[in-house]
């Protein structure tokens, strides 16, 4: 539950460090328009920019705490206090300061500061996380930028030998090159469904001609292809 409260916040603080340390762009025009690519700073800057944000949020709450805690136990000074709720929030839990179990508001406070505490730390641990994902989701965005534009990468993707890559080869070749498709499992099973339909077609040229397709022949080999699936499924 305090994740839910924890995360706009964090997200807030986040927004506020962009409008202080705009992200860096890479922009590029081509015939369709313009784009930009989001292009990550050095771990230490991207880090400590997307994370100072919740921290702060952290150390403001065990401050707040100590003060709390100055109040509901009255022979606890500053110092004592705040070491309690670092110790505490860290989950460390030396156990050489301890509120007093005589003291009912103190250690009311006590279980709520460590459930807050506990909750707000898992918080930040999965923000981190996140903004991991952020930043390999960019590095993979430059790495795309980069593989679409080395010459190297376009004759690969030229599979025929024509010397020409259309708008299909270059997209399924990048989605490859980069990882987001694997060959084996994701485009070779597609690859043979097309090969088995391109068979029914008259012309076999490499192309599926759909006015030319044996419409009886074609509609029968897909009903017992079909059949034959659905007759596995069941026995599964």
């Amino acid at each position: 539950v305090m994740g839910l409260f924890a995360k706009p916040l964090f997200d807030r603080t986040r927004a506020l460090a962009d409008d202080l340390w705009a992200p860096q762009y890479v922009p590029f025009t081509d015939e369709t328009g313009s784009h930009k690519i989001e292009a990550p700073r050095r771990p230490l800057i991207f880090y400590s920019k997307g994370l100072v944000g919740p921290i702060t949020i952290l150390l403001l709450f065990q401050f707040f705490s100590a003060a709390i805690f100055i109040w509901v136990e009255p022979d606890w000074d500053l110092q004592t206090a705040i070491w309690y709720v670092m110790v505490t929030a860290t989950t460390v839990g030396y156990g050489d300061v301890s509120v007093s179990r005589s003291n009912a508001w103190a250690m009311a406070w006590a279980s709520l500061h460590i459930l807050l505490s506990v909750s707000l730390l898992a918080a930040l641990i999965e923000d981190i996380t996140q903004l991991r994902e952020r930043r390999k989701d960019l590095l993979t965005q430059v790495f795309q930028f980069k593989k679409c534009h080395e010459k190297e990468t376009l004759e690969d993707l030229d599979e025929n030998g024509s010397g020409i890559v259309d708008e299909t080869e270059f997209v399924l070749g990048i989605l490859i090159k980069i990882g987001k498709l694997d060959e084996e499992n994701d485009v070779e099973p597609i690859r043979k469904m097309f090969q088995g339909i391109e068979g029914i077609d008259q012309n076999r040229d490499g192309k599926i001609d759909v006015h030319q397709l044996d419409t009886e022949k074609y509609e029968g080999a897909m009903k017992e292809k079909l059949r034959k699936l659905d007759n596995h499924v069941r026995q599964e």
